[in-house]
């Protein structure tokens, strides 16, 4: 979790806000990307890694599975 200005994300702030940055899908994270909850990673490799607001659009739960997804895709190497 890092805190980054929210028009890193295009969202048109200059507001510091919290994201985590999450791997996705090995080469397809951005299938996971809808720029309303879930962003292109802002500094890391696109096609590998996400940013999820924390303070903005995403749910609770959607923020718990995305992590519990990324977790499974680093450890499995996916």
């Amino acid at each position: 979790m890092i805190n980054v200005k929210a028009s890193k994300l295009g969202l048109g702030s200059e507001a510091e806000i919290p994201i985590l940055l999450l791997r996705g899908p090995k080469g397809h994270a951005e299938d996971l990307v809808d720029n309303v909850a879930v962003f292109p990673s802002y500094h890391m490799n696109k096609k590998n890694w996400v940013s999820v607001p924390l303070d903005y659009k995403a749910s609770d739960d959607e923020v718990l599975s995305l992590l519990l997804s990324s977790r499974e895709y680093v450890d499995k190497g996916l």
